[in-house]
């Protein structure tokens, strides 16, 4: 048993547990057999289509980055036969040669080798196994697989990659693309292009309407918050009354007209505070309840405004639909809409003589200044997002998202029938945790 391990792998048949025997066996390596029993041929797949997706992932890379793996593994033998994906990762590589029904040799030389190799990606698949999965599946466009350029046919504004799959991400519409397709004049290469520098110009629009989106909020809660600075004395007026806003007043020694106790009031208090319960009726009025009330609800729907915004910022590697471009535009414009109520409302009522007698005394202080900005940036966000959530183009950018998502997921590999060939379903459990099954569609 020891020699025929040791001829198998190329090394001195002693019969002898030698360094050169365990550091062999200490290798990683495939969990399959040296030599299968099988005959060649016998796991090749029959129909015409292969569909496999990843049920699982390894913890120690990122999703997208295992899934390209598994992508480049199967390129690195289906360019050698009419299948189109990517080049890459050896381990991935030798398994998926046994998904395809190729066995293990002793040629150390070859990806099948039973313990893995650490080949070059320009040279991953060697002369043998490019002849041992074209006997299977025959010779890409009769030839033997290298150099050919991929062809697919891309809808409008989609591009095809040098591995052969249509999309919008760099790897597909960056340089060298279409030199890479070799698109002509008319076959929707302008369109791709146009559509290519839309989604650049979008992501800028959408970094600069979310940060006017966080300026918006951060002012509509800084004028909230600071409420006593809403109206203030102007220096050298009547120093009674120093500052008032949505929810507190201050005075400096005043008494009221009506207030037949003589009470003087001198300090800040809130609205609804008991001490300055006989000057309530004269302050907080109708008005001011629903300058109060528009006020609060601007802020609340502010702030569900700027979480949307976040959201959308969240993880870009997620599909981002439109309508949520559409949800955060909508609730800015309420935000906005609320604001410029609040501020027009109070604006007009606080000059009323049965609120404030001595109007030429005070004027509006930083905090309503800061509402108005609030206002404008709200609408302002409100506009720019609901102007790009509602293009057609970016319309389009999102639903190619959401394709190029699904592919990482879930791709469909095409194979030529071939008849009195065995056939037989197998699944793939790879290293890493990570599960690949692989189903046939007559």
């Amino acid at each position: 048993m020891l020699r025929n391990f040791q001829q198998w792998h190329g090394l001195k048949p002693t019969g002898f547990l030698d360094a050169a025997t365990k550091d062999e066996m200490s290798r990683p390596r495939c969990g399959l057999a040296d030599i299968d029993q099988t005959r060649t041929g016998e796991y090749k797949w029959s129909h015409s289509s292969l569909t496999w997706s990843l049920r699982s992932y390894p913890q120690q890379i990122q999703k997208a980055q295992a899934t390209t793996i598994v992508h480049d593994a199967f390129n690195a033998w289906v360019t050698n036969i009419p299948l189109q994906v990517k080049e890459a990762c050896s381990i991935s590589v030798h398994e998926i040669g046994h998904v395809l029904g190729i066995h293990h040799n002793n040629d150390r030389n070859s990806i099948m080798f039973p313990t893995y190799q650490n080949l070059p990606r320009n040279s991953i698949l060697p002369e043998s196994d490019r002849k041992s999965i074209q006997t299977l599946y025959g010779a890409l466009n009769g030839g033997d697989g290298g150099g050919s350029k991929p062809t697919c046919n891309c809808p409008p504004r989609q591009c095809c990659s040098k591995w052969g799959h249509c999309g919008t991400s760099n790897e597909h519409c960056g340089e060298g693309c279409l030199q890479n397709c070799g698109p002509k004049s008319g076959d929707g290469s302008e369109e791709v292009q146009k559509t290519n520098n839309i989604m650049k110009r979008g992501f800028i629009v959408t970094i600069i309407w979310e940060i006017i989106s966080v300026t918006a909020f951060v002012l509509n809660l800084t004028a909230n918050s600071s409420d006593r600075w809403w109206v203030k004395a102007r220096e050298g007026g009547e120093h009674t009354f120093v500052r008032a806003g949505l929810w507190q007043v201050c005075f400096n020694m005043y008494r009221h007209r009506f207030d037949y106790y003589g009470k003087i009031y001198h300090g800040c208090w809130w609205l609804f505070s008991p001490e300055i319960r006989l000057l309530r009726s004269w302050i907080s009025t109708n008005w001011l309840r629903w300058v109060q009330a528009l006020s609060t609800l601007s802020l609340i729907t502010s702030l569900f405004a700027v979480i949307a915004a976040l959201l959308i910022l969240r993880n870009r590697e997620e599909f981002k639909s439109s309508k949520q471009v559409l949800t955060a535009a909508i609730l800015h414009a309420l935000a906005g809409i609320l604001m410029l109520a609040t501020v027009i409302l109070f604006g007009i009522a606080g000059r009323r003589r049965d609120w404030m007698m001595n109007w030429q005394f005070n004027w509006f202080g930083w905090s309503f200044h800061l509402a108005v900005i609030s206002c404008i940036f709200h609408l302002a966000t409100a506009f720019m997002a609901g102007y790009q959530g509602s293009n057609k183009y970016l319309h389009d950018m999102y639903d190619y998202e959401r394709a190029h998502e699904e592919l990482e997921y879930r791709s469909t590999l095409k194979i030529p029938m071939y008849q009195n060939r065995p056939s037989s379903e197998r699944a793939l459990s790879s290293n890493g945790g990570s599960n690949t099954h692989l189903h046939q569609y007559a």
